[in-house]
């Protein structure tokens, strides 16, 4: 499954309209984790960062981006998504259903 530009790019405003209820709920001074997990290429990370910036979340200051890539070895996929949720992130950012669904398995409770 391809994911188109606009696809992405809904997906994430959509998380980011959310993420204000979230990070009301956040103790003060707590960095929020991203797990970001990906099936290829790490992909348009930049206008992500940027949108949560235009938002308040800053790398580093007060949220955290773990990036894995099974960089197109699928079989990777599961190994990697242990990986993040072994490092408590709050939530999952996937970018098709294939990965979506590995998440899933793994990490039940973690929102993707």
């Amino acid at each position: 499954m391809v994911v188109t530009r606009r696809t992405f790019l809904g997906t994430l405003t959509g998380g980011l309209l959310a993420a204000p209820l979230a990070a009301e709920a956040q103790p003060a001074g707590k960095v929020a984790k991203i797990g970001y997990l990906t099936g290829s290429s790490v992909g348009p990370l930049d206008a992500f960062r940027q949108a949560l910036g235009e938002h308040g979340y800053i790398e580093g200051q007060n949220i955290a981006i773990e990036i894995r890539s099974a960089e197109g070895r699928v079989e990777r996929l599961s190994t990697l998504a242990t990986e993040l949720a072994h490092l408590n992130v709050d939530v999952f950012l996937v970018t098709v259903n294939r990965v979506a669904v590995v998440v899933r398995e793994v990490a039940p409770k973690t929102p993707s």
